[in-house]
């Protein structure tokens, strides 16, 4: 091994050469140098045929602290599509599905814009074009979500010793304006009820109300997961479905809780689908199998329709309705943090609202003596 910085070219036993840029077969560039390893005269690929790229690829192969030419090799041959590769190869059992497919669109989406770069090349001009790319047919909020993906992405990337510096480091978020989520109110929710003609889907619009779970939490939820006898619903990850965060919860079995999965149990005989009551989940077919989150989300969206509310009410919003309504009822941050299952605060920030006749009940009370 060899520190390109302080080398003494003049004084080392072995005569180095000095590394240098220079055009070779099909005009591509190439940097010249001596292998440390064995004394001898070699040469690898910037591949670029651009010199300005060329140079780039050179000065960040001169800033390696310590190489070696297997270390040489890996920085500097890897591309675009190898980190993605890895990315999704090394955190395929550490992050969720979606997550991974975020991080695949990311790389999928800046590929299209820069092309299949090498990492080493890319630069802050690179990640510039990138944001300005996706602008021209999405909203500034989604790409937020993959310019944050792709910077996490290139902090593997340093993390691994491919490149010395993140290119979206010194990038900032698109400033967007306030979110504004649809709240369910309550003669929305009467009107959306009495046109739904499944008494299963009333009773999964109305478990979502009271519990603010997940559509996909609800769904997988089977009898094993109640305690009755502490009056807890165990949120968990299962074989076929894991929690968004993949984090485990416990959410308090209310009455009114306890009203709703009551009229879901099955009578002791069953059928032949319904063996082990404790597998069976709780929202399910009559045949005892689970239903798809598409055809609960299509169905709901039907009754919306159906009902004449806000037509851009979806399921999600069952979730958001009843974070709202918790914290209107004054549930603290960090206990409705725990309720919703979010990592950290400023997540569940996001879906807290305070609606406008609770303003207008605390500014009705200021009082200047005019």
């Amino acid at each position: 091994m060899i520190d390109w910085k302080i080398v003494n070219y003049q004084t080392t036993n072995t005569k180095f050469i000095k590394p240098f840029l220079s055009r070779c077969r099909r005009r591509m560039i190439y940097i010249y140098f001596t292998n440390p390893k064995t004394g001898k005269r070699t040469k690898i690929t910037t591949r670029t045929k651009i010199w300005a790229e060329a140079e780039i690829v050179f000065n960040k192969f001169m800033n390696l602290n310590r190489i070696d030419d297997n270390t040489i090799h890996s920085a500097i041959n890897k591309k675009l599509s190898n980190l993605r590769d890895q990315i999704l190869f090394s955190n395929s059992n550490l992050k969720s599905k979606s997550t991974l497919s975020l991080y695949k669109s990311a790389f999928d989406h800046i590929i299209n814009i820069i092309g299949d770069k090498n990492l080493v090349t890319i630069s802050r001009y690179d990640a510039d074009l990138f944001m300005n790319g996706l602008l021209t047919n999405r909203s500034k909020s989604t790409v937020n979500i993959y310019f944050r993906h792709m910077r996490a992405a290139f902090n593997i990337a340093l993390s691994y010793g491919y490149i010395k510096d993140n290119p979206f480091r010194f990038l900032k978020e698109l400033a967007t304006p306030e979110e504004t989520r649809f709240v369910i109110k309550s003669e929305e929710i009467e009107k959306l009820l009495n046109v739904m003609d499944m008494d299963i889907m009333k009773l999964i619009t109305k478990f979502g109300l009271l519990t603010g779970m997940r559509l996909s939490e609800i769904i997988f939820l089977q009898w094993k997961d109640i305690d009755l006898e502490d009056k807890i619903i165990n949120v968990k990850n299962k074989t076929e479905h894991e929690t968004k965060t993949r984090m485990e919860r416990m959410i308090p079995l209310t009455i009114e809780i306890q009203k709703v999965i009551s009229q879901c149990k099955p009578e002791p005989e069953g059928n032949v689908f319904s063996l082990n009551l404790d597998e069976r989940y709780v929202f399910c077919k009559e045949n005892g199998f689970r239903f798809s989150a598409d055809y609960i989300s299509h169905k709901f969206k039907e009754y919306v329709l159906k009902s004449g509310i806000n037509n851009k009410i979806c399921f999600h919003m069952l979730r958001h309705s009843a974070a709202t309504k918790m914290s209107n009822d004054s549930i603290p941050l960090n206990v409705l943090q725990k309720i919703l299952g979010h990592t950290c605060n400023s997540t569940t920030m996001k879906y807290l609202h305070t609606d406008i006749e609770k303003m207008r009940y605390f500014m009705e009370k200021i009082d200047f003596g005019f």
